[in-house]
């Protein structure tokens, strides 16, 4: 994450979990920077102060194969049949996706196909609001374990954040109800 030419945002930074819970390292230096003898990485709590979380993770196990999963999910034109608190409608045109939304049309541009079942989709929002969604099918056995990340928005309280967090998981309810059966 965060390398030149990745599509997605500059993470700095990666969760580590010990007893004491969740921290995010974070580094003290960029790239580059030349600090002999000092620490590369600072140790910061994942949750900001206040106890607000920055992120809600999702997941679902599904009776399903990671294969049929991320076949299914990968697929824009199938949002509206298990994603509709998001998706009313999905349509393509020159610039790539679009979804509409209660509040208007979303532009959404998804990871390329892959073979890691990353499912990865960045959306600018009707007011110009950008958001990014990590989201990533792991198999297990015959079955397979959706997670999907939920970031914070600027403006959002907690009660916000729980709230869509709730939408999403109804989401991934209908998804792994779908293919499952």
């Amino acid at each position: 994450l965060g390398r030149e030419g990745w599509p997605g945002p500059r993470i700095r930074g990666s969760f580590r979990y010990d007893r004491s819970g969740p921290r995010l390292f974070s580094p003290m230096c960029s790239a580059g920077d030349d600090r002999k003898g000092t620490t590369m990485w600072q140790q910061t709590s994942a949750t900001p102060e206040g106890s607000r979380s920055r992120c809600k993770i999702i997941l679902v196990e599904i009776q399903a194969t990671a294969d049929k999963v991320y076949y299914f999910a990968s697929d824009p034109r199938n949002l509206p049949a298990w994603a509709p608190n998001f998706a009313k409608a999905v349509s393509a045109n020159e610039k790539g996706w679009v979804v509409e939304t209660e509040d208007g049309p979303v532009a959404i541009e998804f990871a390329p196909r892959n073979d890691l079942g990353v499912l990865d989709h960045w959306g600018r929002l009707p007011d110009g609001a950008k958001f990014f969604n990590p989201m990533r099918v792991v198999p297990d056995g015959e079955a397979s374990i959706l997670n999907f990340i939920l970031f914070r928005q600027d403006g959002w309280d907690d009660d916000r954040l729980a709230s869509d967090a709730a939408l999403v998981q109804a989401d991934l309810d209908r998804l792994k109800a779908h293919l499952s059966a």
